[in-house]
């Protein structure tokens, strides 16, 4: 009986270890096309490392995380010269920030978190004022003379002739009230005044802006509904530290919905409605992030589980900002880009949003070829512009990390890595037919990095090719023209682990003719690789 107990135990023991090596072997020949290319040139880092990562508890990066290289792979001649000049790597020097933070995503939020939700403890007063009256004199009057006391609106509607300007530690709930609003330029207005919460108003036109607030600290906005603007639903500037826009439905604006520019800090934008705002300007796109008219960029903001549909511009715009965190939104049936990383941006985290059917221009015009990034591109009978958006874009922009995205049905591409797109990580995305906006002049891919011609260069952007990036880990499929797109010039890219099915001309198709790295990726559809 013993010896029959041992006799199975070797069987099974056989069994097991026939398993693995049979899976194995399935693995490496699979029925589509596996095709490996690359030399290993020493500064490629293109092998991922053989350390196993750390057990949870002491991961401290992405990189280690996910066991991947470096990011910083050229030799040091190289380094001086493809990357040190380019000015969105003298930004990151420039302010001093520590690169190694940009790839702990997980503990920047965590930290975020902490300092927003002390807010609350600002805005806890024990006294109230009971607003019935039907005039902003009215309103301003109270606000004047009670600082510090909430004040409860119980009336349905107010006729606002002037501004209401807020003083510090003003707290206004609206309980639905309507500001009914003809020919002013403000609703709200502050400056320099700290401790704001507005929550609960209705705000129907008739204003240039909803809520204008600069320079203050601790503001509060919620379950607000502003439409009919003239210009934008809600603005931040200046230095701000301490912001939490939430929950309001922001629609219908002639220049956009939410603005943020200035070094405005710790905030979190989240569970937002902007749907329908206009203004082709990417000014005036769904929320702006941006150092416009300022000295200083935003930062460490947090932009979670919004709704950001059919605006005339982008959904989400971030100019020059740094450290943010753009997590689970729906950015749907914008006319510009689903998200735009430019001008400097750096040490942004995109992960698990939905982006899909961007990019398509209708009743948008050509005008400005150079801001649009699409040279000579022409128009349709309409006046709309041919050249259409991808779902992102990164123009300028480094050591930004996008994990974990849907990109659908986007006009002109999943992601467009433009100009200058350095160090930044493209893993683990599932990307499917974003190439409705092919025609004669122009087709798109599921990844690209591109090196387009230049016009002149702006303050804050160079036009050179892309560097040092990771693609790795990303799910293609659909009739993009290419799954992988790499340009002229493009060097250093390390591009592994991807799964490209059913493209038009190449899984991945590379016409540099510098080294990048081009290793353990799958498809049907062929790798065209120049290099070699």
């Amino acid at each position: 009986m013993k010896k029959g107990k041992l006799i199975a135990a070797a069987g099974m023991i056989y069994f097991v270890a026939a398993l693995g090596i049979y899976c194995t072997r399935m693995n490496s020949n699979s029925a589509v096309n596996r095709v490996e290319q690359g030399s290993p040139e020493p500064t490629s880092g293109a092998d991922l490392p053989e350390n196993q990562p750390a057990p949870a508890e002491i991961r401290s990066d992405i990189l280690s995380q996910h066991s991947l290289p470096s990011l910083e792979r050229m030799d040091q001649e190289d380094q001086e010269q493809y990357i040190q000049p380019l000015q969105v790597i003298r930004k990151i020097e420039e302010l001093g920030l520590d690169t190694n933070d940009m790839l702990c995503p997980e503990i920047a939020i965590a930290e975020i978190e902490e300092r927003v939700g002390e807010l609350d403890e600002y805005f806890i007063q024990s006294e109230m004022v009971v607003f019935d009256k039907k005039t902003s004199q009215e309103l301003q009057q109270v606000i004047d003379e009670n600082p510090g006391v909430v004040i409860d609106i119980v009336s349905e509607q107010i006729e606002v002739t002037d501004p209401i300007v807020l003083h510090g530690n003003t707290v206004i709930n609206g309980n639905g009230a309507g500001l009914h609003t003809e020919g002013v330029e403000y609703v709200f207005y502050a400056e320099g005044a700290d401790n704001i919460k507005i929550s609960d108003i209705f705000i129907n036109g008739g204003t240039e802006y909803g809520i204008y607030l600069a320079g203050c600290d601790r503001i509060k906005l919620t379950g607000n509904t502003i439409k009919g603007c003239g210009q934008k639903a809600i603005s931040i500037t200046g230095v701000s530290d301490g912001v939490i826009i939430r929950g309001n439905t922001i629609c219908d604006n002639q220049s956009g919905a939410v603005y943020i520019a200035g070094s405005v800090t710790n905030g979190l934008i989240e569970s937002n409605m902007i749907k329908n705002n206009r203004g082709n300007d990417r000014l005036a796109s769904g929320i702006v992030m941006t150092d416009t008219m300022q000295p200083e960029y935003p930062h460490d903001l947090i932009i979670r589980e919004n709704k950001i549909e059919d605006n005339d511009a982008a959904g989400i715009y971030s100019d020059g900002a740094y450290m943010g965190y753009v997590l689970n939104n729906t950015v749907c049936g914008n006319q510009k880009e689903g998200i735009n990383l430019c001008h400097g941006t750096v040490g942004f985290y995109l992960s698990r949003n939905t982006i899909r059917l961007n990019g398509g221009r209708v009743n948008d015009t050509d005008t400005g070829p150079c801001a649009e990034h699409k040279f000579g591109a022409d128009q349709m009978e309409d006046g709309s512009a041919k050249a259409n958006m991808p779902g992102i874009l990164l123009d300028n922009a480094a050591y930004n990390i996008l994990e974990n995205n849907s990109l659908t049905g986007n006009q002109g591409g999943g992601i467009n890595m433009l100009h200058s797109a350095v160090r930044n990580v493209i893993m683990g995305n599932v990307i499917r037919d974003n190439n409705a906006g092919q025609d004669g002049a122009f087709r798109f891919y599921g990844i690209a990095l591109k090196a387009e011609p230049s016009g002149t260069e702006g303050q804050g952007a160079d036009y050179t090719a892309d560097y040092e990036n990771i693609i790795c880990r990303n799910i293609i499929s659909g009739s993009h023209y290419s799954g992988i797109f790499i340009d002229e010039g493009c060097y250093i890219n390390d591009v592994f682990d991807n799964i490209v099915m059913d493209a038009q001309v190449c899984g991945i198709e590379a016409v540099s003719l510098k080294f990048n790295s081009i290793i353990n990726n799958t498809t049907n559809c062929g790798i065209a690789n120049a290099f070699q």
